[in-house]
């Protein structure tokens, strides 16, 4: 016998919900916009949401990860497999992967996005699920991209000042030397393997904890007025990592008063020491190895 769900009390239908997972809220959704609408009320929110590439979005956040999957075979459509005991997946239609994120996300209203994934495809799913994120004020803990086709790397990155990137955001592709960006707001880690136009204005303005930079083109003088920088009281007090290869570091001009390459003093230390001025101390090490690069690691004191 059918049961009128819709009609029992909200309470009693969040009740409801909250015993269901992903799969089933998203096939009742699918019901009426009326149903659609009431699925918030088992406590969706909370969760929160990936892509792999345009390979599958998955709902986490909860034990085990609801991955949805397109298929082109009608036969399987909402059918369901077990793959580990973290991790299930259903099969669904195939169609545009933004329109399916844009309906997870307002489906369940979901706030938070865990990694957004985005390598060697269709640039236009890309922009489209940025501005997506944009437009509701999404939280992105991770953002990650690839050898994107076209001019879609640029325009992503041209959009990353309005996103909101939390924890990191790794971006391997590489630029033109054509190719310039100002990044205006920093998450906590940030790994760029072609950095040519992050220039010192930007990176004298950076907050994160972590920051990798490959290819950049900044000389000693210039990594000599950050690290100087480094050393003030209130210089870059987030920092705990730093990492940046640039063929322009040279062995003629000093940084930190210490002409390349810079190499630890003592057996088993992996750098200088240098100490800023509120007592923290840094290990400072310049290699010439096969790239120039300089690394700082700088002691947490919170971790004895």
């Amino acid at each position: 016998m059918p049961i009128a769900l819709l009609n029992f009390p909200t309470d009693l239908l969040g009740d409801v919900f909250k015993q269901c997972n992903p799969f089933d809220l998203y096939c009742f959704s699918k019901c009426s916009k009326r149903a659609r609408s009431c699925v918030k009320l088992g406590n969706t929110k909370s969760w929160k949401i990936k892509n792999h590439s345009m390979l599958y979005i998955a709902v986490c956040g909860i034990n085990p990860n609801y991955k949805f999957e397109q298929t082109t075979d009608p036969k399987d459509y909402f059918m369901r497999k077990s793959l580990s005991d973290s991790e299930e997946v259903m099969f669904i239609e195939t169609g545009e992967i933004s329109e399916l994120f844009a309906y997870l996300l307002d489906t369940f209203g979901i706030r938070k996005v865990e990694t957004l994934m985005f390598c060697a495809y269709d640039s236009d799913d890309f922009v489209t699920i940025s501005r997506a994120m944009i437009d509701r004020n999404v939280e992105i803990e991770e953002l990650l991209f690839s050898h994107v086709d076209g001019e879609g790397a640029e325009d992503l990155m041209s959009l990353t000042n309005q996103m909101n990137i939390t924890n990191k955001l790794l971006c391997w592709h590489p630029f033109p030397l054509h190719f310039q960006h100002q990044m205006t707001q920093f998450p906590k880690d940030i790994e760029f393997r072609t950095s040519h136009w992050l220039t010192i204005d930007q990176l004298l303005n950076c907050t994160c904890v972590r920051i990798e930079l490959y290819k950049s083109m900044l000389s000693n003088q210039e990594l000599d007025q950050f690290l100087r920088k480094w050393k003030t009281a209130d210089g870059f007090p987030n920092l705990q990592y730093l990492e940046i290869e640039s063929e322009k570091i040279d062995d003629k001009s000093p940084i930190l008063d210490m002409i390349p390459p810079i190499r630890a003093r003592l057996p088993g230390v992996d750098g200088v020491r240098i100490m800023k001025e509120d007592g923290r101390e840094g290990l400072l090490s310049v290699d010439f190895g096969n790239s120039p690069t300089l690394k700082l690691v700088i002691s947490d004191p919170s971790n004895e």
